[in-house]
């Protein structure tokens, strides 16, 4: 059993990685064409309803969801519960969007955010539905159709948002390739369902979900809170246009998250909720996957933050010159945002989602503070408190996360000292060289052959380096790669 989930995991997230590998790619070509297609303020818009987006999908990945996946038994009639449930829940979220649409508006200060949010709420039951099929699915361990179904819709959705941005739609393309994206996804998971659509004989049913799902959705909608209040707070401070800066900073730092984060959290809650019983167990697979991700994330938000001047200039244009500053902040809490995507999984999946409810709380009330200070100031300075409350968070559930799954402080701190020690490896010969030759601008604004040289730099490191320099689960992890490249090419 134990070597079954093994390679059910290794499996899911390579075939999680490899999507999104061509999904991060699609995003950057739609990043690269609304860049200069769009103005800040016109994507401003747009930036104020994807808030609400997001909420859907917390939403459809949370509540009911959730308890599909981690509850050990489930009859059929709780099964149509759940299913009664989200139909329900869709329409409260559409019809309160309806009717908040023109106030929300006035709010942001984003004319014609109203209009964007109308159409939105035609999307949202599809939506919230693709979550409940998707729930079903992964609780089978079908992680491999469901890796497909996060991808390849996204990448359909970013297709039509290229192909609208050309044709002059403006902010509507975007909207057209969220349709897209949400129509094709709740299809292709429909499909797999295995589910006869039929309503529950008593609301009873139900009750068996309500205590995780009331759990999971006061987690996800807290943090949904302080993901947001900032953008909430500076779209209604300095306008759309300040809003439009901040969130495609924001959204740089989310290719990685969505790359890695996304894949890791969907595999990983129905793998340690199939341990739940076993907590030892579940601590020794939660431990790996930390100390491979404190080697591995490290360098990675470090060496992004470096190369944040060329990838903003490269992806979004001189225009958007103002993102370069708070998408450093944000890559430099890369590891945090994260390293708290396992921990957040392996409470869950343990029965100890109101502990993460509880850590939620106590982030989203750093986040609102930080937040309302910063917009005395500017939305930089935002940016800065919202990166210190994320670090807070990750070293909270990593403390946490010692107490409940038996880590040692020590060796914690260890793995981190590994990430951080990789990291200057792999820096010093191109930071050198910058400061030679250009002094502190050449950290500052370093060129591409320095970045390039940062990059293979790393890369030699992961795949040359011992156990010792870069840890023991990384090596594994590197060696399943390699043993998988060697198949395909057998093959």
């Amino acid at each position: 059993m134990a070597h079954n989930l093994r390679t059910i995991t290794t499996e899911g997230l390579l075939w999680g990685l490899g999507g999104k590998l061509l999904l991060v790619a699609s995003n950057f070509a739609v990043l690269v064409v609304t860049s200069r297609a769009l103005s800040p303020a016109e994507f401003g818009i747009f930036a104020a309803a994807t808030i609400f987006i997001d909420l859907s999908w917390i939403l459809a990945n949370s509540t009911l969801g959730v308890s599909l996946i981690q509850r050990k038994d489930l009859s059929d009639e709780t099964i149509r519960a759940g299913f009664a449930g989200y139909l329900v829940l869709s329409a409260l979220v559409s019809a309160t969007l309806a009717i908040g649409s023109v106030c929300l508006e006035r709010l942001m200060r984003s004319p014609g955010l109203s209009s964007v949010l109308l159409c939105l709420c035609a999307l949202i039951p599809l939506r919230l539905l693709a979550g409940f099929y998707g729930a079903l699915t992964q609780r089978r361990l079908d992680l491999r159709y469901y890796q497909m179904t996060q991808s390849l819709p996204q990448i359909a959705g970013g297709l039509a948002t290229i192909a609208g941005a050309v044709a002059g739609m403006s902010v509507w393309c975007l909207v057209l390739g969220f349709a897209i994206a949400s129509t094709l996804e709740c299809t292709l998971l429909l499909r797999r369902a295995q589910f006869m659509h039929r309503l529950p004989r008593s609301w009873r049913a139900i009750e068996p979900l309500m205590q995780t799902a009331l759990a999971t959705a006061s987690q996800r909608l807290l943090s949904f809170t302080a993901t947001n209040v900032d953008r909430l707070i500076i779209g209604a401070t300095f306008g759309a246009g300040a809003l439009a800066i901040y969130t495609r900073a924001y959204s740089l730092m989310m290719v990685p998250v969505k790359l890695i984060g996304m894949t890791l959290e969907r595999v990983l809650l129905a793998v340690f909720s199939k341990m739940q019983d076993q907590n030892e167990r579940l601590g020794s697979a939660l431990g790996r996957v930390v100390e491979m991700q404190s080697v591995l994330h490290l360098p990675l938000g470090i060496g992004l933050a470096w190369s944040t001047p060329l990838l903003v200039h490269a992806v979004l244009g001189s225009t958007w010159n103002t993102a370069i500053a708070p998408a450093q902040l944000f890559f430099m809490a890369l590891v945090a945002r994260l390293g708290t995507v396992p921990l957040d999984a392996a409470l869950v999946g343990s029965g100890r989602a109101w502990t993460v409810a509880r850590l939620q709380v106590a982030y989203a009330l750093m986040v609102v503070l930080s937040a309302i200070a910063g917009a005395t100031l500017s939305p930089l300075a935002v940016a800065v408190g919202v990166t210190c409350a994320l670090l807070t968070l990750y070293m909270m559930e990593l403390a946490v996360a010692t107490k409940c799954f038996g880590f040692s402080g020590r060796v914690l701190v260890a793995w981190h000292f590994k990430g951080i020690g990789l990291s200057l490896l792999a820096c010093a010969g191109p930071a050198t060289a910058a400061w030679a030759e250009r002094g502190i601008q050449g950290w500052l604004a370093p060129t591409a052959a320095e970045v390039f040289l940062y990059w293979i730099t790393l890369a030699a490191c992961i795949l040359l380096s011992p156990a010792g320099v870069i840890g023991e689960e990384a090596v594994r992890l590197r060696s399943t790669l390699l043993n998988q490249m060697r198949k395909r090419n057998r093959t």
